[in-house]
């Protein structure tokens, strides 16, 4: 009878020992990613106008895991999501964009015109060196595709693990 609670007491540490294991390792799964988040100056779009937003990584510095997983939002003034793309994956040495026409975004101002500003979200994992990249917005019209302005430099706001 004893040998038998010494074989249950052993089995049940085991079973608690594997799942506070597993445990443990699901959580630290869950914290692998890096979440780096850019930001434009505010800018006006206006009817018949579109914006491009582009995304490249460069080759000369790989991301050793994969790579980012890129998400484009356009905020309103309050910082409201009002256009969101689906995720994109960058690879190293190649530009990914998204474009966004003014039709797409609710309405503003009587004129048509709405103030925005781009937030592009960068998930990579976080045991890889953070990807080198460069993010460009560029307003531009729809009728012709002549460009009115081109924004180079967004700025890193904050970075952070998430899980």
């Amino acid at each position: 009878m004893r040998r038998s609670t010494l074989q249950c007491s052993i089995v049940l540490l085991a079973a608690a020992f594997v799942g506070l294991v597993s445990a443990r390792a699901n959580a630290q799964g869950d914290q692998e990613h890096r979440l780096t988040e850019l930001v434009s100056p505010p800018w006006g779009i206006a009817a018949g106008q579109a914006v491009s937003i582009s995304v490249v990584v460069y080759a000369s510095r790989p991301v050793v895991t994969n790579d980012p997983a890129v998400r484009i939002q356009i905020l309103d003034t309050e910082g409201e999501v009002i256009a969101e793309s689906d995720e994109i994956r960058v690879e190293p040495g190649k530009i990914r964009s998204w474009d966004v026409p003014r039709e797409r975004l609710p309405a503003g101002e009587p004129t048509g015109r709405i103030q925005v500003r781009a937030r592009i979200l960068v998930t990579t994992q976080a045991l890889s060196r953070p990807p080198s990249l460069a993010a460009t917005t560029e307003l531009f019209d729809s009728a012709s595709g002549r460009t009115s302005v081109i924004w180079t430099k967004l700025r890193i706001r904050q970075e952070f693990p998430v899980g």
